[in-house]
């Protein structure tokens, strides 16, 4: 089980022409409602942001969200530069605009008992904003693994369509994903 659960909502959103894809609603609910109300339950949530998306800052605010404001150099980097500042603990990522079943999220969870420092998830063989860091490991290793999650439907929303594909995911579903 994470220590901490860390959901990325700070990037740029360009192919969506919205900075502030966290804020996009699904079923009534924006994608950052979403995770928060399920993650939560795991562990204690940060919402890592940047200015690019100024409104996810100030909706964070307003929600009582724990945040954290990243510089807003991209993805891997200020991911990087949270994970050092919860340097010792175990940390769940998700994006933001990654739609999944709450099914894949407990998969991914339940093969961290394989004892690798990084597990990451896949979808039809790409790397998906989902993965989960160990606490440092007592002999000094840094071991990875890749779990598919091919089996579940899910939108990595990044263009209209993909944004299209989440809706239609929540129309058949209407429960289990976030």
């Amino acid at each position: 089980m994470p220590d901490v659960c860390v959901i990325m909502a700070g990037g740029r959103g360009t192919r969506l022409s919205n900075p502030d894809k966290a804020l996009i609603r699904i079923g009534g609910r924006t994608l950052l409602e979403w995770k928060v109300s399920h993650l939560r339950r795991l562990a204690p949530v940060v919402v890592c942001c940047s200015l690019h998306a100024a409104r996810t800052v100030a909706y964070c605010i307003r929600k009582g969200y724990r945040v954290y404001l990243a510089p807003g150099r991209g993805y891997p980097e200020d991911l990087s530069l949270l994970l050092r500042r919860l340097k010792g603990l175990s940390v769940l990522v998700v994006g933001v605009d990654l739609y999944i079943p709450t099914a894949a999220l407990d998969l991914l969870i339940s093969s961290e008992d394989g004892g690798e420092c990084i597990t990451e998830a896949t979808y039809r063989g790409q790397n998906v904003p989902l993965a989960l860091f160990c606490r440092e490991r007592s002999d000094g290793e840094e071991g990875y693994s890749e779990v598919p999650l091919d089996t579940f439907d899910m939108a990595n929303i990044n263009t209209p369509h993909d944004l299209e594909e989440a809706r239609r995911l929540w129309s058949r579903h209407r429960s289990g994903y976030m």
